[in-house]
């Protein structure tokens, strides 16, 4: 029997070889485990040596199969030798090739490929290269033309690849002396070849298989990493629906069973029972999808390992590799063991949680209190400065926005009980919006603002870009529901910004309202950007009520010192009119009132008229009469109750108006039409009832000039006003009455005074001078000594007069000199109490009247205490006056006391000291039992 030939041989091998020109080339699948294998290497050991071997793999193949077609000695052969193999290559499906130039015997040649394999896979992985990655291609080209020219310095440069996103795969093959520093693939042939010049035409069948073992060599080397696997394995899943979990393993490293404790490791149902239970759900999912979609898989799991007793990390890895036809066929894939990574990766978690824990913490808190400085710097100078709030909040809004980069910024506060949002400041949005404008939440909705609304009411930023012009412009004009001037308004902030985003604005855990940033430029809305509008927005907060609390603490002490001064005023005798006019002057300042005014009510006639106003023009002042329960304020007055009218300005166009709780005021067309006579009007109304001794007396009323919304607080400040007002109409019946008393009183004193001093002592000088003359016929003696006594009482009875006098009209004392002063005491003294007193007086100077009045009050006193407590027989009164100095002695020889058991107070010792004090005085008392008493006063 003739034996084959190496092509008969070949050809008649198993399918998946390919037979061009008597020569056959090996064809493996390549999409399906080329590409899995590729991916495996590359985690294992790198990119770069991933490429080393396939490019050897390759040109040793290359080599090998060009060494099966024999030698070619000349150029022509060996240039038809060449495209023959670059045919057959082509053939097998590595890719379609084009070679441009070809130069022989000089082994340069030039070509160009679409779809090589490598380059191939990679775009239906969806993955794009930085760099040329057709490693096996090369090493076949090398392969080719070494052997082909018998050569060694052949190299091939691969310029352009379509994995980078070339539209070609360029290579270029030429001696290793022209490449110039280039990378480039060389020629490394595997000496298990043999030298390729010295090959026979044809092989016998042991050279066949001998040829053939070296073409399997690669896979050799393949299985052996396998099957010598540590810390890794790698499997083949062959799909099949029969299998438990829809496949089987056809292909497994030993180190499996090492990695994952699964004794029958090629039972492919063994691998899912170890799993561990929070993993196995999200496993068995992804292994349904993986089968079911062809999709890769890639899962992290906890194992249980009973051979070691322990859980265990490992990582599996495959992707799918499907037939000629596309049809999914097997699954390549890795198992990693992660368990060592894992457990550091744990304990440095935990170390590096606890670390940036603190240092997160410490961090956190030096940054925000540096970003807290840096925000209030600007707000924390303005409300030092004690700006008025009003501009407090446009400087606000303005710093806002520049520090966010933002167009403009506008700052809303919403009224939740009144169902209202008012514009409070803006910055960039001159022409837009209406200034301190007001809007109800019924309108949110047209104007587009019920999401800005919603989010603040949630406590949660809202943000978005407006849509490109014309349409964000557009989309507005063509809507019809929009009402008109909300569009323009509308048109308008979107013909000047393209986005915006809002924060909200709360206040005690209150929302007072938001902050809106409009951009001119569409925004990404970053993290840092929201949470610096937040954060900004939360100073705004704290700022405002810094400031709200230091005016309400400037309100509060404005109020309690101008109540204070009102109440310092009205312990004064000044006349009421006056203090009803600083009332009503305090009560327009302090509730920032264009006129106030206090109304006295007639009770016969029932009509109001202003007492005291300000801010009222005279006409109105002096014509103005509102009956009681017409208007706010005869409402007021009649039902003793604050009104409140929030907007007046109806009544001037004959309308009606309401009180604050919706109550309709009642006003008589009359009233109506005189009011609109007057050049005053209003546009809301205060008036508080007032009453004085239980008796409605009238009501104070508060003007102001537009429609507001008056607030509980100011109602009651209004109310204690009014409450002032009414203490200083109490106080001036009080003193009208009082003065009646005192003048009844002082009228009934003198009276007693002069039934108990003058008259006794008239009536017995008259008993005298009845007796006299008779007495004077039988006994002139004793005629003569009562005559004389006569003389005393009448001279006593005059200085008792004078001093009355003196008590009447105090002015006198400054008219009579002290030394005469005291005489009438004394002699009204002696008069009295029958009593001779022994008047010494020294010196000219008359001391000023302050001095001279502290002096007779002081005698008056002494004289008083001797006439009650003394029983003395002998009085001294002595009086020494030099230039700028007095001293006033009081003396008696009565019963005296122990200073030591008397209370200071008593005896009148109490007013005589504080009356010497009064002027800086001194005054010495020296007493004893049975030794009388001396009072010294010195000045």
């Amino acid at each position: 029997m003739k034996k084959p030939s190496l092509s008969e041989y070949l050809a008649q091998t198993a399918p998946g070889v390919i037979t061009i020109g008597g020569a056959r080339m090996a064809f493996i699948d390549v999409e399906a485990g080329f590409w899995s294998l590729r991916r495996q290497m590359e985690n294992l050991i790198g990119s770069k040596a991933t490429g080393e071997i396939f490019q050897q793999a390759g040109a040793n193949g290359g080599a090998s199969y060009v060494a099966a077609q024999g030698r070619a000695l000349e150029p022509q052969a060996q240039e038809e030798l060449f495209a023959q193999c670059i045919q057959a290559y082509q053939a097998a499906g590595f890719g379609q090739f084009e070679i441009l130039e070809a130069a022989w015997p000089l082994g340069r040649v030039h070509l160009q490929a679409e779809d090589t394999f490598e380059a191939w896979m990679m775009t239906r992985h969806g993955q794009r290269a930085p760099s040329p990655v057709c490693a096996y291609t090369t090493g076949v080209l090398v392969g080719f033309i070494n052997v082909i020219s018998l050569r060694r310095d052949v190299v091939c440069i691969e310029r352009r690849c379509q994995a980078c996103g070339d539209e070609v795969c360029e290579f270029e093959l030429l001696p290793a002396s022209q490449a110039e520093g280039q990378a480039v693939i060389a020629f490394t042939p595997d000496p298990a070849l043999g030298t390729f010049s010295s090959l026979p035409n044809g092989l016998d069948e042991p050279q066949l298989r001998e040829t053939l073992s070296r073409l399997t060599a690669n896979e050799s080397l393949l299985r052996s990493i396998v099957e010598n696997a540590h810390h890794f394995g790698i499997y083949r899943l062959t799909l099949d629906p029969s299998s438990p979990y829809g496949a089987r393993v056809t292909l497994a490293s030993p180190s499996i069973r090492e990695l994952t404790g699964v004794e029958d490791y090629y039972d492919f149902a063994n691998w899912f029972k170890n799993l561990h239970p929070e993993d196995a759900p999200r496993v068995l999912e992804a292994n349904r999808r993986a089968l079911e979609y062809s999709e890769p898989y890639n899962q992290v799991t906890r194992v249980y390992n009973p051979r070691q007793g322990r859980w265990r990390w490992v990582q599996t890895i495959s992707n799918p590799g499907f037939d000629a036809a596309g049809r999914p066929t097997h699954f390549d894939g890795m198992v990693i063991d992660l368990t060592e990574q894992k457990e550091a990766e744990l304990t440095l978690q935990e170390v590096n949680a606890s670390l940036e824990q603190r240092v997160r913490a410490r961090t956190e808190e030096i940054e925000r209190r540096r970003a807290t400085a840096e925000s209030l710097r600007d707000i924390i100078r303005m409300i030092n400065s004690n700006m008025p709030l009003d501009e407090f909040l446009q400087r606000a809004v303005e710093l806002a926005a520049r520090q966010l980069g933002a167009g403009a910024c506008v700052l809303h506060h919403v009224d939740l009980e009144k169902e209202v949002i008012t514009h409070a400041a803006g910055y960039g949005t001159e022409g837009i919006f209406e200034k301190r404008g007001s809007r109800p939440f019924s309108a949110l909705k047209l104007s587009g603002d019920e999401g800005y609304l919603q989010a603040l009411l949630k406590r949660q930023p809202i943000y978005g870009n407006y849509p490109p012009r014309p349409e964000r412009v557009e989309e507005i004009r063509r809507n019809p529901t929009i009402p008109e001037a909300i569009q323009r308004e509308r048109m308008a902030l979107r013909e000047h910004y393209a986005g915006s985003f809002a924060v909200p604005l709360y206040i005690q855990d209150k929302l007072y309202g938001g902050m809106v940033f409009y951009y001119t430029e569409p925004q990404d809305f970053h993290e840092e950007q929201i949470q610096l509008g937040l954060a900004f927005a939360e100073q705004v907060a704290v700022a405002l009520e810094n400031a709200r609390l230091l005016q309400e603490t400037e309100q509060r002490r404005n109020v309690a010192e101008s109540l204070r001064e009102t109440l310092s005023i009205l312990n004064t005798a000044r006349p009421l009119d006056e203090i009803l006019q600083h009332i009503v002057a305090q009560a327009r300042q302090l509730l920032h009132a264009q006129a106030v005014a206090v109304h006295k009510l007639d009770p016969a006639a029932g009509m109001l008229s202003p007492q005291a106003s300000v801010g009222l023009s005279a006409e109105y002042a002096a014509q103005i009469r509102l009956p009681l329960g017409q208007g706010a304020l005869g409402r007021a007055v009649l039902t003793r109750q604050p009104v409140a009218v929030n907007d007046t300005t109806q009544v001037f166009h004959g309308q009606t108006v309401y009180t604050a709780e919706g109550e309709a005021v009642s006003l008589d067309t009359s009233l109506t039409d005189k009011l609109q006579k007057f050049s005053d009007r209003y546009g809301a109304v205060l008036a508080v009832p007032m009453s004085a001794q239980g008796e409605m007396y009238g009501g104070l009323v508060l003007y102001y000039p537009t429609p507001r919304n008056i607030q509980p607080e100011e109602i009651e400040l209004a109310s204690a006003f009014a409450s002032q007002a009414s203490l200083a109409i109490e106080n001036a019946l009080l003193r009208e009455q009082a003065a009646e008393g005192a003048a009844l009183s002082e009228r009934s004193r003198l009276a007693r005074d002069l039934h108990d001093a003058v008259s006794q002592t008239l009536f017995s000088a008259n008993l005298i001078a009845e007796v006299l003359p008779k007495l004077w016929e039988r006994q002139p003696e004793t005629a003569a000594q009562k005559l004389e006594e006569l003389r005393q009482l009448t001279r006593g009875a005059l200085s008792e007069m004078r001093t009355l006098l003196l008590e009447l009209r105090p002015a006198a004392l400054a008219e009579m000199d002290l030394a005469d002063l005291l005489r009438h005491l004394a002699n009204a003294f002696t008069a009295r109490v029958r009593l001779p007193v022994e008047l010494s007086v020294e010196g000219q100077f008359d001391p000023p009247i302050e001095v001279k009045a502290v002096f007779y009050r002081v005698a008056q006193e002494a004289l008083n205490n001797i006439t009650k407590h003394a029983a003395a027989s002998q009085v001294f009164i002595s009086l020494q006056r030099k230039e700028n100095s007095a001293r006033l002695c009081v003396r008696d020889n009565g019963r005296g006391f122990d200073p030591n058991q008397i209370p200071p107070a008593s005896l009148g010792l109490g007013i005589m000291r504080e009356r010497a004090e009064a002027i800086g005085a001194h005054l010495d008392i020296q007493s004893r039992p049975g030794e009388g008493t001396s009072v010294t006063l010195t000045k």
